[in-house]
């Protein structure tokens, strides 16, 4: 069972109010359960199915873009680690939690990136994505891959730094 950390995220005063997530997830079940999660933490957040839709949201006008990507690695379409890397192509620092179904992930250039294992818990998720957009907020981004996630916690939970 994964802990529950959401606590701990809340009591260091980290918050996801008025963020904006970009979630890619082909799978409805599970990206129902991913926004309802993060939506619960105060997020506004955009689900999109595909590689080429997540593309398309990044063209939205400043004043809509998103605080986090959230972005599953088996989609349809395109590898997610293609997605990341276009989307940072534009923002080098945008926060990205990658999910896979498996236990080997291919190399995620760019910082602050996380990786979640399924199956996870949505409170996991949740204090992952305000972990990297502290992160990012602090400029923690040319941090070591291996720091990149500082809380022990975090990684014992199976969130691991890419």
């Amino acid at each position: 069972m994964v802990p529950d950390i959401a606590p701990g995220i809340a009591a260091s005063g980290r918050t996801l109010a008025g963020r904006h997530v970009l979630l890619v997830e082909d799978e409805a079940l599970i990206a129902m359960m991913l926004k309802d999660a993060l939506a619960d933490a105060g997020c506004a957040v955009m689900v999109v199915g595909s590689g080429r839709c997540a593309l398309d949201a990044a063209q939205a006008p400043a004043a809509l873009r998103f605080d986090a990507l959230v972005v599953n690695l088996g989609l349809p379409d395109m590898d997610g680690a293609e997605v990341v890397a276009r989307l940072r192509a534009d923002r080098p620092g945008l926060p990205v939690l990658v999910e896979t179904g498996s236990e080997s992930c291919p190399r995620i250039p760019g910082e602050p990136t996380a990786v979640l294992v399924k199956p996870f818990d949505p409170a996991t998720l949740v204090a992952a994505v305000a972990e990297l957009i502290v992160q990012a907020q602090r400029g923690d981004a040319n941090r070591a891959p291996d720091e990149a996630i500082p809380d022990a916690r975090m990684r014992g939970a199976g969130i691991r730094p890419d």
